[in-house]
């Protein structure tokens, strides 16, 4: 028997048919069915922010640790405006995400009415596809196309426009099966037979891990293949948390502020391992990192044409695969012929072993200016106190320099970052991360710039009793275009300079826990009380301008 409901009643139901537990948004007057639906429903938490721009990061979040897609949703014109940085970082790293844009209704479309813009041609570059549903029985198929494509392939967000009378307008109820993962291949095992002749022949080989956050199976079997042949592992750019950093292969992470020893390995590897997008941009410093008698092998469900064009004058072998069909196959090839990855094995431990001592051994932890905060110290003392299965995000930024290089994502830490470099992403993305996960500890990071960019939403995260630590950087500057800015223009600082901000009394305001470190004697006690508190609390740290390396 079926049954006639809105198009906003359909969405609704279609997301608790396909198990999708989160919504996050801005109210807008174009989708009042959709929000109307959502009070009545027992199975959805929707997450009302302060900007558009949380909704959508905090969404992204939501779908690196899931790897499935939640929703979020924005009005017309500047609301889908504000959700697109979240929508291109979603794109850019290959986030699963469904983006819903209220529109106006489709009796005065193309009229330049109130809010209409052309959605295709503005997320059409930064979205797997944009549908534009103009009557409502186009709505259920079209919903269950958005959940594969944001899945299958190069995982991403879809976008979907709803003009406000689709929405109130009725529709039979006729929910479709829930859309199902492709299956990749059946040439794994030829696969995983020529990735280890590559290794049996490498002499300085190397692994680099773009898996998921979560350390689900993929890190497991790449755990268990990487013991087997003793080969060097390091983690892609913001993957920081892909494979065990507590592990005696891993030898740190590629990227901007990379520990030396890690840079220097990739530049020395004659043959690259590669799981997952492993050959992004800055991952290999446009190709400035690859050594160009490489053999370099990239295993991953979607392969960018990018990466050929990175990897110069080596030779590049892309297998578009299931990187766990893959691993699977290695694992069990190596167990019926141990004397493959003894051989592997033995050639290389010594020299991962030497690696692993020195990326252990990579910074010093001298004290810097001692009338300020030496970040050195700060970050090795945050590693200790952050719990060991701890969600962990940050903004872009020169701060977090000290992140990759300090805290160690062992254990169950996870790590969240913008691989596009967004700035706003670490306070919105601890939003999505705790609602994704409501009893593992949250931690976030951003510097003063990238704080202030979505800081409203401190009082999201206190209206939802959102139990999280939000840690801000507070230099006074736009540290990484600064630093660009020096090393390019030496002496010369324009345009980067920021105004003073108490981030304590801001939280505070907010209804907050806030507290300031402003000298070293101070960290541990403040460090102390925001451990033994609950709910959502901000730790600003005044740090003083550090010269840095952006290499």
């Amino acid at each position: 028997m079926t049954s006639q409901m809105t198009g906003g009643q359909y969405i609704v139901k279609w997301m608790e048919h396909v198990e999708i537990d989160r919504f996050y948004f801005v109210p807008g007057e174009s989708y009042l069915h959709v929000l109307d639906a959502l009070r009545d429903s027992e199975k959805i938490q929707a997450i009302t922010t302060r900007h558009e721009s949380t909704a959508s990061f905090a969404a992204e979040a939501y779908g690196k640790l899931k790897g499935k897609p939640a929703v979020c949703m924005a009005t017309r014109g500047p609301g889908a405006s504000n959700l697109s940085i979240g929508i291109q970082t979603a794109f850019y790293d290959q986030t699963p995400m469904i983006a819903l844009i209220g529109q106006v209704p489709t009796t005065i479309m193309h009229s330049g009415a109130f809010q209409e813009i052309d959605f295709g041609s503005f997320f059409r570059p930064i979205s797997k596809e944009v549908f534009s549903i103009t009557a409502s029985h186009q709505l259920p198929a079209i919903l269950n196309q958005a959940y594969w494509l944001s899945i299958n392939g190069r995982p991403g967000p879809v976008v979907i426009t709803l003009p406000t009378d689709i929405l109130g307008s009725d529709i039979t109820d006729t929910l479709l099966p829930k859309p199902v993962s492709l299956k990749y291949g059946r040439e794994e095992n030829a696969m995983a037979h020529a990735i280890l002749e590559r290794l049996e022949k490498a002499d300085k080989p190397l692994i680099v891990s773009a898996l998921p956050a979560m350390k689900g199976e993929e890190a497991q079997l790449l755990t268990e293949f990487a013991e087997m042949v003793g080969v060097p592992v390091c983690g892609a750019w913001r993957r920081f948390s892909s494979f065990p950093n507590d592990h005696n292969n891993f030898i740190g992470s590629v990227g901007l502020g990379s520990p030396g020893v890690t840079t220097q390995s990739m530049k020395e590897a004659d043959c690259i391992i590669g799981f997952g997008p492993s050959m992004e941009d800055v991952a290999v410093q446009g190709g400035a990192l690859i050594n160009q008698q490489a053999n370099i092998t990239q295993v991953a469900k979607n392969i960018d044409s990018g990466s050929v064009r990175r990897s110069g004058g080596a030779a590049f072998n892309g297998y578009i695969a299931s990187e766990v069909a893959v691993l699977y196959s290695l694992v069990q090839i190596c167990k019926a012929n141990s004397a493959i990855a003894n051989k592997i094995r033995e050639k290389n431990f010594t020299r991962t072993l030497l690696l692993r001592d020195l990326f252990e051994n990579r910074f010093t932890k001298e004290a810097g200016n001692v009338e300020k905060t030496s970040l050195n110290i700060v970050f090795n003392k945050l590693n200790e106190v952050i719990e060991n299965n701890a969600i962990v995000t940050s903004d872009a930024g020169n701060f977090s320099h000290w992140l990759l290089r300090y805290i160690s994502f062992k254990d169950d830490r996870v790590y969240l970052g913008p691989v596009n470099g967004a700035m706003g992403y670490g306070i919105a993305s601890a939003l999505g991360a705790k609602t994704c996960f409501p009893a593992r500890p949250v931690w976030a990071f951003a510097g003063d710039g990238g704080a202030m960019m979505t800081i409203g939403d401190l009082e999201t995260f206190k209206r939802n009793n959102v139990d999280a630590v939000i840690v801000v950087i507070n230099n006074g500057i736009y540290g990484t275009i600064r630093a660009h800015q020096e090393k390019q223009f030496p002496n010369r600082p324009f345009g980067t300079d920021l105004g003073d901000v108490d981030f304590v009394k801001v939280a505070e305001g907010m209804g907050l826990k806030a507290w300031k470190i402003e000298r070293n004697e101070q960290i541990d006690q403040v460090l102390a009380g925001a451990v033994n508190e609950k709910g959502p609390r901000l730790i600003e740290i005044i740090a003083p301008i550090y010269p840095i390396s952006l290499t």
